[in-house]
């Protein structure tokens, strides 16, 4: 569930297209990190789907 709350914010916001750029990498890169960081437990969704 956790990974589909992710989904669901990196397509609601820019929050992808904003790190691509900061982090020299794709939107998809982005979202794998992101995806990888949440499996190791260091990216938390909260309940209500924060961050």
């Amino acid at each position: 569930m956790a990974a589909r709350q992710l989904d669901q914010i990196l397509s609601s916001t820019e929050l992808a297209t904003t790190l691509s750029e900061a982090m020299a990498t794709t939107p998809d890169g982005v979202r794998d990190h992101m995806h990888s960081l949440q499996a190791r437990g260091l990216l938390l969704i909260a309940d209500d789907g924060s961050l």
